[in-house]
């Protein structure tokens, strides 16, 4: 077998509810970056341009569509729309003791079977691949991963269920939505949500597995590492008498930015950067964006996001990381 000695591309895309949708546009300009640079007749696919994509909460969601499905960006932002709508429009007003969730997971199974019936796929087609993928997908649970490979590392397993299971599960965020338990267990799993939002960490040390264990991967070394937040509060625009829930979301958004901090200066993290190959992209909310009703707010998520993408650091840096990730797919 020849050796491939092409660079490793890594995405990891933190959970975020419909403010997920600022990752996909993030990701759109990065993808379309990449076209311009290197005159491509149109964008390529995600799973094209990345090895390794990992998710958590709704950042799994995405994960599953663009790895697992081999989805458009364009496709992505569609359904994400259409999700939003119907899943986070039908919140509860008061959460009770017999179903405290504020959004109920049977809607937002429904939303996955119809997005598969339009993928062309059978609810029932398992996560996992045969064989090692091209693209491998790994989303992140409370109490174990899920992917589309078998790793390959033997202090690593992996849960077999069908791609509605994993998506699902992932989606399945402490107080939004109801646990969801897998065939063959009695384990009640959320998504990482308000447990893990930023998988970047784990993300580094199974890709780091993987390249010490797994045929494909060995000799290779990580070329780029893309971390993409859902949002981080501005400073400026946090009151001190901010009420629980609103409280509870700015604390996930400071949690998801300590754990990108806390990889940037790990031995991984500050190699990474140093060689100008991490890059973290998170927009700044203010509370006005908090505060709107999750089903309301995509309007305000793209303009606030086509802002954020028009200054000259986040330009310079989507520039950059775009000519890494093609330079490193093509490096030998």
């Amino acid at each position: 077998m020849e050796t491939d000695h092409r660079h490793l591309r890594i995405l990891s895309l933190d959970g975020g509810g419909t403010k997920g949708y600022t990752s996909l546009l993030i990701l759109k300009r990065i993808l379309q970056t990449i076209m311009i640079q290197h005159c491509l007749p149109k964008e390529p696919l995600p799973c094209e341009v990345f090895d390794f994509i990992a998710g958590a909460s709704t950042g799994g969601l995405i994960a599953i569509m663009i790895g697992r499905l081999r989805m458009t960006i364009d496709e992505c932002l569609g359904q994400y729309e259409k999700i939003g709508l119907r899943v986070f429009g039908q919140g509860r007003p008061f959460r009770h003791a017999a179903r405290p969730a504020v959004y109920d997971i049977r809607v937002l199974q429904s939303e996955i079977r119809r997005l598969l019936v339009e993928q062309g796929r059978d609810e029932d087609e398992m996560f996992m691949e045969g064989g090692q993928p091209d693209c491998k997908v790994r989303i992140d649970g409370k109490v174990d991963m899920l992917r589309n490979y078998m790793p390959s590392h033997p202090t690593q397993k992996n849960k077999k269920c069908t791609i509605l299971e994993a998506a699902s599960a992932t989606a399945a965020a402490p107080l939004l939505f109801e646990p969801v338990k897998l065939p063959g267990s009695s384990i009640e799993r959320y998504g990482g949500g308000l447990l893990q939002n930023n998988p970047i960490i784990e993300t580094g040390c199974e890709a780091t597995r993987e390249m010490e264990m797994e045929e494909a991967w060995a000799g290779r070394e990580i070329g780029c590492v893309v971390s993409i937040g859902a949002g981080i509060a501005s400073a400026q625009s946090v009151p001190s008498n901010i009420g629980s829930p609103l409280k509870d979301i700015v604390q996930i958004m400071a949690d998801s930015e300590d754990t990108a901090e806390s990889f940037s200066q790990s031995g991984l993290g500050e190699e990474l950067k140093r060689a100008n190959r991490y890059f973290r992209f998170n927009m700044p909310h203010d509370m006005a964006m908090l505060q709107m009703d999750e089903c309301q707010s995509m309007e305000r998520i793209r303009i606030d996001t086509m802002n954020y993408l028009h200054s000259s650091e986040v330009q310079g840096d989507i520039w950059d990381c775009a000519n890494d990730l093609v330079n490193y797919l093509a490096s030998t």
